[in-house]
């Protein structure tokens, strides 16, 4: 997968899905490198131009993600970060559906994602962990911590009550990304092109 992604960088498109390809046939050994490899796979047909194909790895690498997360029962891993490279898996989510016109799931992705990141953060906090020990015992599992995450119709409710208009941001190495919803509905979805020579 590192190699393709390489080759992606370099340009070499056709060289690099062959790569892909050939790395599907692979079996990880490391289960926690599957979310990573399943996204560095999307990242590479991105590229490439193949974006359904880049979709649907990158919704597995998600959902293996979850799995992962649903099944981490031990708190030091959830203390640690879980990995903060995993925030990446999830921006390629968002990137793609951003790109491919699916711009409401694409603010669910992004909302969700920050939700996971939240919840670690709080589960690396004395406080969160001790109040997870207490779910913990009685649930049995840590992702059951979690509230219901925002739907693109419960932030435009949100916005409703408010009298107000909501703007939530995804920022990754490709550029911002920016949703605007009003009280009906996802409004807008700019985005802006941000380089590291600016």
């Amino acid at each position: 997968v590192n190699r393709a992604l390489a080759l992606s960088a370099l340009g070499r498109h056709a060289e690099a899905l062959k790569v892909a390809a050939a790395s599907e046939q692979m079996e990880g050994s490391i289960l926690e490198a599957t979310p990573m490899n399943l996204a560095g796979l999307a990242e590479v047909r991105r590229l490439a131009g193949e974006r359904d194909l880049a979709v649907r790895d990158a919704r597995e690498a998600v959902a293996v993600l979850e799995r992962l997360r649903e099944n981490s029962i031990p708190f030091d891993r959830l203390k640690a970060g879980f990995d903060e490279g995993f925030s990446w898996v999830h921006g390629r989510l968002v990137r793609l559906l951003a790109e491919t016109g699916h711009e409401v799931e694409a603010l669910e992705a992004s909302v969700r994602a920050r939700a996971r990141a939240f919840a670690d953060l709080l589960a690396s906090r004395e406080l969160g962990a001790a109040a997870a020990s207490r779910e913990l015992r009685s649930v049995g599992r840590p992702s059951q911590l979690l509230a219901p995450v925002a739907t693109a119709a419960a932030i435009a409710n949100q916005a409703r009550q408010l009298k107000s208009t909501v703007l939530s941001y995804w920022i990754d190495e490709d550029g911002l990304m920016i949703w605007v919803v009003t009280p009906n509905g996802l409004a807008a979805h700019p985005t802006v092109k941000v380089t590291t020579h600016q």
